[in-house]
């Protein structure tokens, strides 16, 4: 099922990856993918929201704790507010204060805060 890579089927695929590697480092693009992800998780049950399997990668894109926390969350079945009460470490404790700092829009679902 998985081939191992060689350098024959590695340039073949040169080309194809060579023209997307800049593509995330244009604003303008990374707008444009942000508004359809938006767009498709405000409404979930539009005909073309299967768009959205290319679209999700902008959502969190920046946010790797945030990402990280909502993860395991979901994981083991927790609410973010329990998992605080495991963070026996100072320095993760604090920066879980912050990430979580109440007054955000961590908790609306339709926020900016995961395109930022």
């Amino acid at each position: 099922l998985f081939q191992k890579s060689t350098p024959c089927n590695t340039r073949l695929l040169e080309p194809f990856y060579g023209a997307t590697l800049g593509v995330w480092n244009d604003s303008e693009f990374v707008k444009m993918v942000a508004i359809l992800d938006m767009y498709f998780v405000r409404f979930p049950d539009h005909q073309l929201s299967g768009a959205r399997i290319g679209t999700g990668e902008s959502r969190y894109k920046e946010c790797t704790a945030l990402k990280s926390l909502l993860d395991f969350s979901e994981q083991i079945g927790k609410s973010i507010a329990e998992i605080g009460e495991w963070l026996w470490i100072s320095v993760l404790h604090d920066e879980f204060k912050v990430i979580t700092k109440p007054g955000q829009e961590l908790d609306n679902p339709f926020s900016y805060t995961p395109y930022l």
